[in-house]
């Protein structure tokens, strides 16, 4: 999205099989006021459905502005298969983080940098 010829936001998301996934998006903070990432994101829900798609995802995240779209949320289920002991430690590792809630894996994330 542009406005007065510069970018001000932007969305990133697949569309397959029918159904549009939103996958992320960014925009100009200082910007926030106009609500220019919120703007973009339901021109993206408009467009996808005056293209015939069925289905739009918001997939994984808590973010409050999901629920001004969504009624339900049908969850996103992930399958492993370990191999070996740093296999099955790392998909403990992953599974102990998805259990957490979402503030304390953001902060916890940030700490890896």
């Amino acid at each position: 999205m542009e406005l007065d010829g510069r970018p001000v936001a932007a969305w990133y998301g697949v569309r397959f099989a029918g159904v549009e996934s939103y996958y992320q998006a960014g925009r100009d903070p200082a910007l926030d006021d106009l609500s220019v990432g919120f703007v973009l994101l339901a021109r993206t829900i408009r467009a996808a459905f005056d293209d015939g798609v069925r289905e739009y995802r918001f997939l994984l995240g808590d973010e409050p502005f999901k629920g001004r779209f969504a009624e339900e949320d049908p969850r996103v289920e992930t399958f492993t298969v370990a191999r070996g002991p740093r296999g099955r430690a790392a998909v403990g590792v992953a599974r102990a983080a998805l259990a957490m809630p979402p503030a304390l894996r953001r902060r916890l994330g940030g700490l890896a940098r």
